[in-house]
C-alpha cells in the first residue's frame, strides 16, 4: 500500500509518577508516496512534560488550543489539568488545574460549543462539570453528580464507576456510560443554567461493565457501546427527541475459537477497551486486552449492523486505547503493559489493518489522541 508524505502529531498519556515524563507530543511521519506500508516511517517523542500524575485521558478544545488531561490519581483525588499547545512544535505549556476531590478522574471531554468540560470520575462514582471562559480555561466546577449502585461482580461493580460521557450530535444530551451499574444514565445539558439534569438510563444485561459509548458519525440515530467485563459490542437505535435507547445487536469482540488458558471464576482473561471509527464511517474498532488483539468490524450502512472481519495482534499487552488518523491511513495502539505504542497501517478500501513494524517506547501508554 502506499502513504502520502505527511506528519501526525500525536499526544501520548502514560501512567507515571508526578517526577516523571507522562505526556508526550510525539511526531509520525510515514514514509513517501510508492514505499512499501509504512517502510522507513518514524515515530518519534518530541517535547514531554511532567508534574501531572496517571494522564488516563487526553482532549482537545473544539476551536481553541487547549488540551485537557483527566489526572487519575488512584487515592480518590485527582484532577483535570489544562494546558496551551503550539501545534507547530508540539509543545505543552501548563496553564491551572481544577481539583476533582475524593473523585479520581478518568476521562474528560468538551462540549460542542467550547464552554464545558465535564469528566468521568471512575473510583469516585460521580460525573463533573465544569464550565470553560472564552480562552478555554476552567472558570469554576460547578456540579457533581453521583451514581449510586453496583453490580453482580463483587471485584469490579461494588459500587458505581462512570467510565466516559458523550455528546449527542445536537449537544442537548450526554450519555455516561456506568461500569459499576451496568447503566447508560442520560443527562440533558441546560446551556442557559449551566447544569446536567438526569433524565433516565438504560440498564445493560448485568455484569456487562459498559466503557464507551460512541455515535456513529453519520448517522445520530446510531450508536455503539463496548462493555469491558463481557467483551461485547451492543448497537443501539438512539432517539434523538429524548434520548432514549433500544438495543439492535450484540456481538462479541473476541473470536469465536478463543478460549481463555485460565479456568479459574473472576479472573480477568480478557476486558474490552476501546472503540473507534474510520474516518468514513464504513469500519468499527475495537480492542481486546488479554487476548491482546484489535478487532475490526464492517458497518452496514442502512442498519448500522456490525460483522466481524479481522483480529490482529496488537504486537504487545494490555492496549487500553488507540487513535486513527483524520486521512484514515493509520491507527496507533497504547499497549499499557509492554510500555509501547504500535502504528498499523490501515487499507481504506477493505478496513483491514496491517503490521507496520514501528514501534515507541513509552513507559505505561494509557491514551493516544491525534492533533493533527
Amino acid at each position: 500500500m502506499t502513504q502520502l508524505c505527511t506528519s501526525y502529531l500525536q499526544l501520548i498519556g502514560s501512567y507515571a509518577k508526578e517526577t516523571e515524563p507522562s505526556i508526550h507530543s510525539v511526531r509520525y511521519i510515514p514514509p513517501t508516496a510508492g514505499e512499501s506500508q509504512h517502510l522507513d516511517s518514524t515515530l518519534q517523542v518530541i517535547h514531554s512534560v511532567s508534574q501531572i500524575v496517571n494522564p488516563s485521558y487526553i482532549t482537545l478544545h473544539p476551536t481553541l488550543p487547549r488540551v485537557y488531561v483527566a489526572s487519575e490519581q488512584l487515592d480518590d483525588s485527582g484532577s483535570l489539568a489544562v494546558y496551551e499547545l503550539d501545534p507547530t512544535h508540539g509543545t505543552l505549556t501548563y496553564r491551572h488545574s481544577q481539583t476533582i476531590t475524593d473523585a479520581s478522574p478518568c476521562f474528560v471531554t468538551v462540549d460542542a460549543t467550547g464552554r464545558y468540560l465535564l469528566s468521568a470520575n471512575y473510583l469516585g462514582g460521580s460525573i463533573t462539570l465544569c464550565t470553560l471562559d472564552e480562552d478555554g480555561n476552567i472558570s469554576s466546577k460547578v456540579q457533581e453528580i453521583f451514581h449510586t449502585g453496583f453490580g453482580p461482580r463483587s471485584d469490579r461493580q461494588e459500587r458505581a464507576h462512570p467510565h466516559a460521557i458523550t455528546f449527542d450530535a445536537h449537544n442537548r444530551f450526554a450519555l455516561v456510560t456506568d461500569l459499576g451499574t451496568d447503566e447508560m444514565v442520560i443527562y440533558q445539558l441546560d446551556t442557559i443554567k449551566s447544569q446536567l439534569t438526569r433524565i433516565h438510563a438504560y440498564h445493560f444485561t448485568p455484569g456487562s461493565g459498559p466503557r464507551l459509548f460512541l455515535f456513529h458519525p453519520n448517522n445520530n440515530e446510531i450508536g455503539y457501546a463496548i462493555c469491558e467485563l463481557n467483551n461485547t459490542i451492543v448497537a443501539f437505535h438512539y432517539e434523538p427527541a429524548d434520548g432514549s435507547l433500544q438495543p439492535t445487536q450484540t456481538v462479541s469482540t473476541l473470536p469465536e475459537d478463543w478460549s481463555p488458558t485460565v479456568e479459574t471464576p473472576h479472573v480477568e482473561i480478557n476486558t474490552a477497551s476501546h472503540l473507534a471509527f474510520s474516518p468514513d464511517a464504513r469500519f468499527l474498532y475495537a480492542s481486546n486486552r488479554g487476548h491482546d488483539s484489535l478487532v475490526v468490524f464492517a458497518i452496514e450502512q442502512t442498519g448500522g449492523s456490525l460483522r466481524a472481519i479481522q483480529w490482529i495482534s496488537t504486537e504487545g499487552h494490555t492496549p487500553r486505547h488507540f487513535a486513527i488518523t483524520k486521512d484514515g491511513l493509520s491507527l496507533f495502539v497504547a499497549n499499557q503493559d509492554s510500555n509501547s505504542v504500535v502504528v498499523f497501517a490501515i487499507d481504506k478500501t477493505t478496513g483491514l489493518l496491517h503490521a507496520t513494524g514501528t514501534h515507541l517506547t513509552v513507559a505505561s501508554p494509557s491514551c493516544v489522541t491525534i492533533v493533527q
